[in-house]
């Protein structure tokens, strides 16, 4: 597992590399409506979804999610307000970004 975020009101990721992790970023917060800050950064080489996301506000600026085996970003299952810019997903198994209410809105 790369990075896991279940509690509390913010995560901040800037220049960081996560390579051939089984997941390389779950944003899964059990309750509240965090924020998610991920700049400058990799995540390639996942057996499974590179970045997976249930909930908050969250803002993708020059991040590259690359070769996972699913998806690349999901966004699904509760309130997720994303915003994505100047950012790449490629080569990855399934699709590249997949946004599914899932049951939330």
């Amino acid at each position: 597992m790369g990075i896991v975020f279940e509690t509390g009101g913010a995560l901040h990721v800037r220049d960081t590399i996560v390579r051939k992790s089984s997941r390389g970023l779950e944003f899964f917060p059990i309750s509240g409506n965090p924020e998610l800050y991920v700049s400058d950064s990799v995540f390639a080489d996942s057996s499974g979804t590179g970045f997976d996301v249930k909930r908050g506000q969250v803002t993708l600026d020059r991040v590259r999610v690359e070769n996972s085996a699913d998806n690349g970003m999901t966004f699904s299952t509760g309130s997720v307000a994303a915003t994505v810019r100047d950012s790449v997903s490629s080569g990855n198994g399934l699709v590249g970004i997949r946004a599914d209410a899932g049951g939330g809105t």
